[in-house]
Parts: C-alpha cells; sequence; structure tokens
C-alpha cells in the first residue's frame, strides 16, 4: 500500500477544505494476484491535510500496466474545484507537491483482467440467436467458447 500525504491546496493557492474522491482509471489485480475493482475512495481534507492516514495500491503493483488514478477535488459545499490524473507509487506518496500524470493514447492500457477470470461464469452460446432464445436480451454478454460477445437485436 502507498500512503497518500502532502498539503492540498485549491488552484488558487489556498489550502483545500472538503473532499478529494480518488478513482482507480480501469479495473486491475494487484502483482500478488489479488483483484482490485475500479475503487473509488473518498477522503476528507481539512485546510489541506488528509485526514487518516488514506492509502491506496500504487499504480506499480497493478496490472495491467498503465493504470493511473483520477483525483478529483471538492470544496466544503461540494463543489468540484479541480481533477488530476496521478501515477502513484512508492511507499509513500505527496499527493500535494504531485504533478498530474500527462495521460496519452500511448501509455494507458484497457486490458481487463478481470473479464478473462470471470469468463467461465458468463453462459455459453453458440451465436446471438441462441443467446436469445435462451432470454437474453440486447446490452447482455454471452460468450462463445473464449469469446466474449454482446446480445444485439
Amino acid at each position: 500500500m502507498t500512503a497518500l500525504t502532502g498539503t492540498i491546496k485549491r488552484p488558487d493557492g489556498t489550502t483545500l477544505t472538503g473532499t478529494i474522491k480518488i478513482t482507480l482509471s480501469h479495473p486491475a489485480h494487484d502483482v500478488a494476484g489479488g483483484i482490485v475493482n475500479p475503487i473509488t475512495k473518498t477522503i476528507t481534507v481539512t485546510n489541506g491535510a488528509l485526514v487518516g492516514s488514506p492509502t491506496v495500491l500504487g499504480n506499480d503493483v497493478l496490472e495491467p500496466a498503465n493504470t493511473y488514478y483520477w483525483v478529483e477535488y471538492f470544496n466544503s459545499k461540494g463543489t468540484k474545484v479541480m481533477v488530476n490524473p496521478f501515477y502513484i507509487t512508492g511507499a509513500s506518496y505527496d499527493l500535494g507537491s504531485a504533478r498530474p500524470t500527462t495521460i496519452t493514447t500511448s501509455n494507458i492500457s484497457y486490458a481487463d483482467p478481470v473479464i478473462k477470470s470471470e469468463m467461465a461464469s458468463i453462459a455459453e452460446h453458440a451465436d446471438n440467436a441462441a443467446a436469445v432464445a435462451a432470454g437474453l436480451v440486447a446490452g447482455d454478454l454471452y460468450r462463445t467458447g473464449d469469446a466474449l460477445k454482446v446480445v444485439h437485436s
């Protein structure tokens, strides 16, 4: 786990009092084999200080590579005041002084290890017609062998 530290400031440089919401960019698992769903963690911030010694799994221990955390900052009235992406690593991470991560199409991953591990729980059908005959509706998932498919009309 990576401890989050630092003094959180608003875009105008004053300290934030409110909350931050940290969301993992997409499903991932830690390299030790545990599943991590796209988590959202809300942390209270008082005069710039993170309350409660918050931690997250560092992106450096998550697979697939190139996950990141989307951090949203809200003032005490619940108004979003800024948003930043961060690639969080190490034993501790100073969220207050960190520079946001640049997100491009070449440094993100859309692979979803959760789907592969859960394929066996998805109903198998020969084709779309068989899935519809079995009671599935447009938008439902089914599989044919290892191929994941979506029912269409």
